[in-house]
């Protein structure tokens, strides 16, 4: 028999669903910006704990769940996140708030800046003549 260190906060997907829906609207009532850390505080967990359920297949205490329960945490905390990467995409058109987003696009996101250089070559021929 395994032995799994600690039971899931939340009995189904749903119930997480639900906590995460009242943060946002938290959020937006308050006028805070959602973050990852501020969703995994309002869950009584870790901002580390969160990505562990969301990379369910490295969380032990997902194992004990069935596949389709497994994805059904996965995807609810991928959305949580697209939402508050939302947040900060929109964040990017306000004037004077753009430095906060663009840092934790980057940081957390997997945004960089990018810079394109094309480059051709083409072939000289030189003749030179005796």
């Amino acid at each position: 028999m395994k032995k799994y260190n600690k039971p899931l906060k939340w009995e189904t997907p749903e119930e997480l669903e639900s906590v995460i829906e009242k943060y946002f609207n938290n959020c937006i009532k308050s006028g805070e910006v959602p973050t990852v850390t501020g969703l995994a505080f309002a869950l009584g967990t870790t901002r580390d704990t969160l990505l562990r359920y969301e990379k369910n297949d490295e969380c032990n205490w997902l194992k004990r769940c069935d596949e389709s329960v497994r994805h059904a945490y996965r995807d609810t905390i991928k959305r949580a996140k697209s939402f508050i990467e939302s947040r900060y995409e929109q964040a990017l058109f306000q004037q004077g708030k753009t430095v906060g987003a663009i840092f934790t696009l980057k940081n957390n996101y997997g945004y960089v800046d990018k810079q394109e250089i094309e480059q051709t070559n083409k072939r000289i021929e030189v003749k030179l003549e005796d």
